[in-house]
C-alpha cells in the first residue's frame, strides 16, 4: 500500500474514534438528562423520600438486620434452652435415684415388720399356751383340792353329828322350809286371799317361819326363784292382814288395824329388791302393794310396776292380768274407748300365753278368760249394729265358756254382771245369747276367783 493510502486509513481511523467518542459523550448526556429529569419528577402520596427505590431497599435492608437480629436471638434462647435440658435430665436422673433408694428403704421396713409381726404372733401364741397349760395346772389343782375339802368336811359334818346330834338333819328342815313357803305363797295374785283363809295356827306357823327365815339367806339353803317367792309371800302375808283388820275394824271388839303391817309389807320386797335386783316376780309383788296398800290405790304407781314387769318377762299372765284390771277401773270412770281397747289387748295377749308367772295355774287362767269376756262386752257398748260388734260379743261368749270350764262356779258374781249396767250386759241382751247365757249361769254356783 502507498503512503497517501496508509494516511488516508489513518485520517478515517481517527476519524471513527472521533465519532464514537462523540456517540459516547452524547450517550452519557442523555442518561444524565434522564435521571435529572426523574429526580426533577413529584413524588407519589404517601413518600417522603426522593427516590422510592432507594427508600424501599433502605426498608430491605433494616428488615433483613432485623430478621438477622431475631434470629441470633432465637439462637441464643435454642442454646439456653438446650442447657436447661440438660440441666433437667441431670436433676430427674437424681431424683430417680433417690426413689430407688427410698424404694429400696421402703421394702426393708415392711419385711422387717413383717418379720417383727410373725415373731411377736408366734411369740404371744407360745405365751398362750405356756398359760393356758399353767391355767390347766391350776385349775386341776382346785379341783383336788376342792374334793379334798369336801372330804374334809363331811368328816367334820359327821364329828359334829356323832358329838351334838341337835345338828343332824337341819339342813333337809331348812330346805322342807323354804318349800314350803314357796308352796303357800308362790302362786299369790293381785287380790288373793292369804290372811283370812288360814287359821290361827295356820297363821302362828308364819309367824314361826319368819322368825326363822332369816336363816334360809345366810346359811344359802333359800336361793332364786324360791327365797324371792319367800320373801314375797310374807310381803303379801302382811298387806293381806293388814287390809283383813281394816274391814274388820267396824265389828265390834276388833283392834284397829297396824299400820306396822304395811311396813313389813314394803320391808320384804325392798329385801328382795336388794338381793336379786330387777326381777319381774319383785316388780308384780310393789305392783300389788300399789294397788291393795294404803287407804287408797296408787293406780298410776301399780300401773308402772306391772309394765316393766311385762318388759323384763313378756311370756307371763299376772302382770297383763294386772295391767288390764287397772286400765279397766280408769276405763269405767272416763268411759273411754281406747282404755278398753288396751284392756282387750293385755287380756287377749296374757290368754296367749300359758304361765301365770313361774307355772301354770288354771284357776288363775279362767279368771283371765271372764275378764277378757267382760272388757269386749264393754268395748262392743261403743259400737254400732254390724259385723265388727257381733264379732266381739261372739268372742266374749266363748271366753265365758272357757271360764265355765276351768271355775267350780260364779253364779253370783255373773248375775251380778249380767244386769243392767254390768260388765256382760252387751252380751246378755243379745237376743241371741240370752239363751246361751242362761243355760251358762245354771251352770255356775259359786263366785269367780278372779277380781274384775
Amino acid at each position: 500500500m502507498s503512503l497517501e493510502e496508509t494516511e488516508s486509513a489513518r485520517g478515517w481511523a481517527r476519524a471513527a474514534r472521533t465519532t464514537v467518542g462523540v456517540l459516547l459523550l452524547a450517550a452519557c448526556a442523555i442518561g444524565f438528562g434522564s435521571t435529572f429529569w426523574l429526580f426533577a419528577q413529584p413524588s407519589p402520596p404517601g413518600q417522603t423520600a426522593p427516590d422510592a427505590t432507594a427508600a424501599s431497599l433502605a426498608a430491605t435492608t433494616q428488615d433483613t438486620e432485623r430478621l438477622q437480629q431475631a434470629a441470633g436471638t432465637l439462637r441464643d434462647e435454642a442454646r439456653n434452652l438446650r442447657e436447661e435440658s440438660v440441666k433437667l435430665q441431670a436433676a430427674l436422673e437424681g431424683e430417680r435415684r433417690e426413689a430407688d433408694a427410698f424404694r429400696w428403704l421402703l421394702t426393708a421396713i415392711v419385711g422387717l415388720g413383717a418379720l417383727y409381726g410373725l415373731f411377736q404372733g408366734l411369740y404371744s401364741y407360745f405365751s398362750v399356751q405356756a398359760f393356758n397349760n399353767q391355767a390347766e395346772r391350776v385349775i386341776k389343782d382346785l379341783r383336788e383340792r376342792e374334793e379334798e375339802v369336801k372330804k374334809d368336811f363331811e368328816r367334820f359334818r359327821k364329828d359334829c353329828e356323832a358329838r351334838f346330834p341337835l345338828f343332824v338333819g337341819l339342813e333337809a328342815a331348812l330346805s322342807r322350809m323354804a318349800s314350803l313357803l314357796a308352796s303357800r305363797f308362790g302362786s299369790s295374785a293381785v287380790g288373793a286371799p292369804l290372811y283370812s283363809p288360814i287359821d290361827e295356827i295356820g297363821r302362828e306357823e308364819i309367824y314361826y317361819y319368819e322368825r326363822s327365815a332369816a336363816a334360809l339367806e345366810y346359811m344359802g339353803f333359800a336361793k332364786g326363784v324360791d327365797h324371792i317367792q319367800i320373801l314375797r309371800g310374807f310381803s303379801s302375808f302382811y298387806l293381806e292382814k293388814y287390809r283383813f283388820d281394816c274391814a274388820e275394824q267396824q265389828k265390834p271388839g276388833r283392834p284397829a288395824p297396824d299400820p306396822n303391817d304395811l311396813m313389813r309389807a314394803r320391808f320384804y320386797l325392798d329385801r328382795a329388791r336388794s338381793l336379786y335386783g330387777a326381777n319381774f316376780r319383785i316388780k308384780n309383788a310393789f305392783g300389788a302393794l300399789a294397788m291393795l296398800g294404803g287407804t287408797a290405790p296408787d293406780l298410776d304407781s301399780a300401773k308402772g310396776h306391772f309394765e316393766e314387769s311385762i318388759v323384763l318377762e313378756p311370756r307371763q299372765q299376772h302382770a297383763r292380768y294386772a295391767l288390764a284390771w287397772i286400765l279397766d277401773e280408769k276405763a269405767k270412770e272416763r268411759k273411754d274407748r281406747k282404755l278398753y281397747e288396751e284392756v282387750v289387748k293385755h287380756l287377749r295377749l296374757a290368754m296367749k300365753e300359758t304361765n301365770w308367772e313361774d307355772y301354770a295355774i288354771p284357776a288363775r287362767t279362767t279368771g283371765v278368760a271372764y275378764n277378757l269376756a267382760c272388757g269386749l262386752c264393754r268395748l262392743a257398748e261403743f259400737l254400732p249394729a254390724g259385723k265388727q260388734k257381733d264379732d266381739l260379743l261372739a268372742e266374749a261368749f266363748e271366753a265365758l265358756k272357757s271360764w265355765s270350764k276351768g271355775t267350780s262356779g260364779a253364779r253370783a258374781t255373773f248375775d251380778g254382771d249380767c244386769k243392767e249396767g254390768g260388765d256382760l250386759t252387751a252380751l246378755y241382751n243379745d237376743s241371741q245369747y240370752k239363751p246361751k247365757m242362761d243355760r251358762l249361769a245354771a251352770s255356775t254356783a259359786q263366785p269367780p276367783t278372779a277380781a274384775t
